[in-house]
């Protein structure tokens, strides 16, 4: 039996999507330390933290077709992110301090590029460095020959 009055038919097909890591951009990761500890913001120097993956985002996405950085801060807790805890955390009112001069030194990156010509061309030749090498490394892959998953963490983590 074919239903009556029906105007269209539609046909939905599944396309995996994939979530890309974040494609590092050294200058704009040593801008945002050198402008996060000009505001009393401490970055971790533990190499087991620095150098473990912290999966894929969508954002790693983005960094494929602009330069970024995805910075990770403290907010005043411990609590893991994706948890009720952080959220909880997230909103108090101790987070909005850490939130507040995180922020300023992403405010602060943006304007020494905007600045400085130099800065954005340095930017500019990182991006192209990280995503030639990021695509080289996805060719080998998909041949066999690769040297593993790409895996870029983009600007350090902040602790107190």
């Amino acid at each position: 039996m074919k239903p009556q009055g029906l105007l269209f038919q539609v046909e939905l097909q599944y396309a995996p999507h994939e979530y890309h890591n974040v494609l590092p951009n050294k200058t704009l990761t040593r801008l945002y330390e050198e402008n996060g500890k000009a505001l009393g913001i401490e970055f971790t120097t533990d190499e087991v933290v620095l150098n473990t993956s912290s999966g894929s985002t969508d954002f790693g996405n983005v960094s494929y077709v602009v330069p970024g950085i995805h910075s990770y801060f403290y907010i005043g807790s411990e609590a893991l992110n994706h948890t009720e805890e952080y959220t909880a955390a997230a909103g108090s009112e101790k987070a909005q301090f850490y939130t507040l001069r995180a922020a300023k030194a992403l405010v602060m990156t943006a304007l020494d590029i905007v600045f400085s010509p130099e800065l954005l061309k340095q930017v500019k030749e990182d991006f192209g460095v990280a995503k030639l090498k990021a695509e080289r490394q996805l060719r080998g892959r998909e041949t066999g020959s690769g040297s593993g998953p790409v895996h870029c963490s983009g600007a350090g983590s902040a602790s107190q």
